[in-house]
């Protein structure tokens, strides 16, 4: 994918206004220190999924062996945040 010159310009000066990039002296472009903000949430965000398939199924499976009444019946990340 290419982008036309002005708006390739633009759309990089926002990322270093911002800090998700930097600019070098050498007109280099590397990430900067927002990136690892990002990177950092999409691994507690892979995480959350794996926590949450694998509590599903530990509720899945005592459901099948507990009562009726006794079973769990969601699995949430807080009292005022559903999962």
């Amino acid at each position: 994918m290419s982008l036309p010159q002005p708006p390739a310009c633009h759309l990089l000066r926002t990322l270093v206004h911002d800090a998700y990039a930097r600019k070098l002296d050498d007109g280099g472009s590397p990430p900067g220190d927002k990136q690892q903000l990002l990177d950092d949430a999409g691994r507690r965000q892979a995480l959350l999924r794996r926590v949450r398939r694998t509590l599903a199924a530990r509720r899945d499976e005592l459901s099948t062996a507990a009562s009726a009444r006794r079973g769990i019946a969601e699995i949430v990340d807080g009292p005022r945040r559903p999962g």
